[in-house]
């Protein structure tokens, strides 16, 4: 079989199962590459005991990477002593790899119990052998080592220098939070305050910033505790959302005699506590104090803008905001600010007043995301008021401001001109749509799938023959080649210095995709893309890998970071190429399936999929969605009920498979309920139905869509729906229309 066979393009696809099931009933593997290709795919549906079965069957069954790759199959398959057989009879003259081989070797010694072999090995270790990549899980394994070894102070200090070490954040915090636990163990709670005082400074609001700070102030030893670090545990608390905890911690500081920092710190905590559990009143009288610390003086004035917002009193939360940014004009927060006091001043009907401050922010702020929201509102309330020439001047500002690429002020400074009875309208539309013809702007709806792989007679994507799905894809990736080698050539800077290590860590990574060891790969490829391998080229290089073993979320993130190094005309000039890399089609079966069950455009689902995860199957937002198409673990059970599934579902949304049968049929649903209008559909699925039917009434489309878009007041709701629409025509336009 080459290289874009049915299977191979499937697998490159991310459908495992899929191609599996076409190998296998081609007759199964027959050489050498079929035999690679049918261990990965088994690798990947977690079936190791075959996939281990057909490498010893192969040729150079004894060679060290085979071996190394068996023995890490035996061990997933839950035979750690075969796998440490298969180790000890292997040898190697890769420093890098026997690193490996020693990691896996504690894994097995872990699994089978035998702590003291597992520490034996890790002592064996030669430090300076190990690879970058290696680090932070041998740093996690010598903790879980030390532990079971009931040496708890030992698996403190593994945890404590693994911190020091490790590159990777989400480690770094899970070794300073076993270093907390373990420091507790081994009673030195000097140590434990230092590594929850680390997680509070470093990591606020990460889990485990939240876990360290709940359980330092619940322990019984808290009057020993510094008022600083009681202070840092409360602020974590709050940021956390933790109200029983950080009561408690108030609780604590209300016994002692604080500094004047220290006591206008915890006042301001105590005010944000009871903003946070609805008592306003107490809120503004904590907060009205005058502050004397810059800090805590600017969470303050917050903090009563907002009680007073909540207490329905507009006009004095507007106010508030103003005199937080006469305060405070450089912070983060001051057009944001405005922009809400803008609001405010206008649910008072005070227009006067929220014009005053539209302009201000447009004009002092130009460069924010509020500063341009600010100027688009205000042009569009001088259009409704019948005056259109000075909303077009706004428009035509923006638009120098923006070297004419704003889509927004393009679009309506068209129709302004188009009112005015001027000719120029349609040359701004042209304008725009040279500009970006996927733009939300030009084309606010979705079109109808023309073009994608035939079906069969019960309606089903055929897969193989002429027409088929495979057959499809192989013509899609036919030109995404193109595409890279199109784009690669125009990188033509010679590859950065990365150095020996870089390359090495590729090679090792390589190795590791084609084995199926997809955690290894990804950490030394991360691990090469740190190193400095950070140029155009190498980005590029670094994508197409990822690209060849289904790891979009990686191979978009990194084309993307190509084309912004390279020089703008270059950029432009090779947009469409670009396009295709960034716009790939993965779990084409999932998708395309459940889009044509569903009645759904597949290229909608392609845009909301793409701008929800990045393709990420396993990612986890801060809200607690999950998976592709980021569905609430409660709205998924909700689903799965409807369509009389196990509830369990809800608990299986890593799963591509789960994900988009779930996520899809809950998109086909709102956009039943939004009468076919994508953009309520699109709002609904990110803010709610409630929220959505604020906005958008059911069955709006066209330009008038555009106007409710617009008309948001969630900022990350309005840009989803624009980004979804626009990927979705981007998709529409690569694959499903008969463009191409």
């Amino acid at each position: 079989m080459a290289a874009g066979s049915p299977a191979r393009l499937l697998e490159r696809h991310g459908e495992p199962a899929l191609a599996w099931d076409v190998l296998r009933r081609g007759g199964g593997p027959r050489d050498d590459a079929e035999n690679r290709l049918a261990v990965r795919l088994l690798t990947e549906l977690g079936r190791y005991a075959e996939a281990d079965s057909i490498l010893a069957r192969m040729p150079l069954a004894g060679d060290f990477l085979v071996r190394l790759q068996r023995a890490r199959l035996n061990f997933e398959a839950g035979n750690p002593a075969g796998a440490i057989a298969l180790l000890d009879n292997a040898a190697t003259a890769e420093p890098a790899l026997g690193a490996y081989a020693d990691y896996l070797r504690v894994r097995c010694h872990l699994a089978l119990g035998d702590a003291a072999a597992a520490a034996a090995c890790l002592e064996g270790m030669d430090a300076s052998s190990l690879p970058e990549a290696l680090r932070a899980p041998l740093a996690e394994e010598r903790v879980n080592v030390y532990r079971e070894l009931g040496r708890p102070c030992d698996a403190m200090e593994s945890a404590v220098a693994g911190a020091k070490l490790v590159a990777d954040g989400d480690t770094r915090r899970e070794l300073l939070l076993a270093a907390y636990r373990m420091a507790w163990e081994c009673g030195d709670g000097a140590e434990a305050v230092r590594a929850a005082r680390a997680l509070c400074s470093s990591a606020a609001r990460s889990p485990e910033a939240g876990e360290a700070a709940a359980d330092l102030v619940a322990r019984p030893h808290t009057a020993s505790l510094s008022s600083g670090t009681l202070l840092a545990c409360a602020d974590v608390l709050a940021v956390q959302g933790d109200e029983k905890a950080l009561r408690q911690t108030l609780r604590i500081l209300d016994g002692r005699r604080l500094g004047a920092h220290d006591a206008e710190y915890q006042r301001l905590l105590w005010a944000e506590y009871h903003y946070a559990t609805g008592d306003y009143s107490r809120a503004i009288a904590l907060a009205r104090p005058s502050y004397s610390d810059s800090g805590l003086r600017r969470r303050s004035m917050l903090v009563m803008a907002r009680s007073l917002r909540k207490l329905g009193k507009p006009g004095e939360a507007a106010a508030m905001y103003e005199t937080f940014v006469r305060a405070y004009p450089n912070d983060p927060l001051a057009a944001e600010a405005l922009y809400a006091a803008a609001s405010l001043y206008r649910q008072e009907d005070r227009a006067a007043d929220s014009a005053r401050v539209l302009d201000q922010v447009r004009r002092a702020y130009p460069s924010t995301f509020h500063g341009w929201a600010a100027a688009m509102r205000r042009a569009a309330e001088l259009a409704q008021a019948g005056q259109g020439t000075q909303a077009a001047a706004i428009y035509e500002q923006w638009l120098a401001r923006s070297r004419r690429t704003d889509e927004a002020a393009l679009y309506y400074l068209a129709r302004e001109r188009e009112r005015a009875g001027s000719s120029s309208g349609a040359l701004i539309l042209d304008e725009l749509r040279t500009l970006n013809q996927y733009s939300f702007y030009v084309a606010p709806d979705v079109l109808p799938s023309v073009r994608g792989p035939l079906r069969d007679s019960s309606g089903g994507i055929l897969r193989e023959g002429p027409g088929s799905l495979t057959d499809w894809l192989a013509r899609v990736e036919d030109g995404r080649a193109l595409a890279y080698e199109r784009v690669l050539a125009a990188a033509s800077s010679p590859r950065s210095p990365a150095g020996g290590a870089a390359d090495a860590a590729v090679e090792r990574g390589l190795f590791f995709l084609e084995s199926g060891l997809r955690d290894w790969a990804e950490r030394e490829l991360d691990a090469a893309r740190r190193s400095g391998r950070t140029s155009a080229h190498n980005s590029l290089i670094l994508a197409r890998i990822y690209d060849d073993y289904a790891m979009p979320w990686q191979s978009v993130r990194l084309y993307e970071r190509a084309r912004s190094s390279l020089p703008w005309q270059e950029r432009r000039s090779h947009g469409d190429d670009f396009r295709l890399l960034t716009y790939p089609l993965p779990y084409p079966a999932q998708v395309l399936d459940n889009a044509s069950r569903n009645g759904v455009p597949a290229h909608l689902i392609y845009g909301m999929i793409r701008e929800e995860s990045r393709f990420e199957a396993d990612v986890v937002s801060r809200a607690g969605a999950v998976g592709l198409m980021q569905l609430m673990p409660q709205t998924a059970r909700r689903v799965a009920t409807q369509l009389d599934l196990a509830t369990e579902m809800g608990d299986r949304l890593d799963e591509p498979a789960v994900n988009v049968s779930l996520g899809v049929w809950y998109a086909a649903d709102l956009l039943r309920a939004g009468e076919g209008s994508v953009a309520w559909m699109l709002a609904a699925y990110n803010a709610g139905p409630g929220a959505a039917g604020r906005w958008i009434e059911p069955g709006t489309a066209g330009a008038p869509a555009i106007d409710a878009v617009e008309s948001i007041d969630y900022k990350e709701t309005r840009g989803y729906v624009k980004r979804v629409v626009e990927s979705a025509n981007v998709y529409h336009s690569l694959y499903f229309s008969g463009a191409r």
